[in-house]
């Protein structure tokens, strides 16, 4: 993050994920393609998103499993596409194939690779738009541990269970 919302990224490129445009590995900070109001970068792996002033969110990099959100297909996006339906996020976190994003009302949304239910929605179908998780009670500040296992949620719990950390900032 740099001083104005602008942002930059570097190292392995393969998949889009530093958001220049291209997939050539960068040894030096480069420029994260039309992003100018970033106030939270997140990366993990093949896919980076960015949490924008107001709210939105965007982001880049394979979209095998949809973890980009953009809701339309399944393509490599070589510079951040808007996440669908997300307006008021206030914290994303990132799984290796999935995507979440705590909105202002404390409630989670995630999205992407979801077979062993990485999503919390109750389902084991990938989405590549923002869906709800169920069973979790709005969110307090400070950092979570949003675990899953199948189609169960399990809350806080670390016990080697597929999980996103999402750090909650206080308003």
């Amino acid at each position: 993050m740099l001083q104005g919302g602008a942002a930059k990224c570097w190292g392995y490129n393969n998949q889009y994920q530093l958001g220049d445009g291209t997939s050539s590995d960068r040894p030096t900070p480069v420029s994260v393609l039309d992003l100018s109001t970033a106030t939270a970068i997140a990366t993990n792996g093949t896919h980076s998103c960015a949490r924008l002033i107001g709210g939105a969110v965007r982001c880049w990099g394979d979209n095998t499993y949809g973890q980009l959100g953009s809701g339309s297909d399944w393509a490599l996006y070589t510079s951040p596409v808007p996440v669908a339906d997300l307006s008021t996020a206030t914290a994303v976190s990132l799984g290796q194939y999935h995507s979440c994003a705590v909105l202002s009302a404390g409630v989670i949304r995630c999205w992407g690779q979801n077979d062993m239910g990485y999503l919390g929605d109750g389902t084991l179908v990938n989405s590549n738009a923002p869906v709800q998780t169920l069973r979790i009670t709005p969110l307090l500040p400070g950092d979570h541990r949003i675990c899953v296992r199948g189609r169960d949620l399990l809350g806080t719990v670390s016990d080697g269970a597929a999980c996103t950390v999402i750090t909650v900032n206080p308003s």
